[in-house]
């Protein structure tokens, strides 16, 4: 979901069930919503992706206080180097 150019087209034929943006190379808080306001007039939850780090982490967590149709979210540890499910 970081390529802008093929969103729109991937929302609007339903070919996703959930989308997965990474708040921090997507273009930021901005972008990410109006992703997830494509995707909540399609009926495409969200789950929002996190492997950079604390700051994206902060982002992410900002970004899933703000949207209805979050489904849950992963994060990278760098400390014990899994990935870890997060959901609401």
């Amino acid at each position: 979901m970081a390529e802008q150019v093929g969103r729109p087209t991937l929302i609007e034929r339903g070919l996703t069930n959930y989308a997965r943006v990474d708040i921090c190379c997507i273009g930021g808080l901005t972008e990410a919503k109006k992703v997830a306001g494509w995707c909540e007039a399609h009926y495409i939850d969200m789950m929002p992706h996190n492997p950079i780090g604390p700051v994206c982490t902060a982002a992410t967590i900002h970004y899933a206080a703000s949207v209805n149709n979050l489904t849950g979210s992963r994060s990278y540890r760098r400390s014990t180097k899994e990935a870890v499910m997060y959901s609401p």
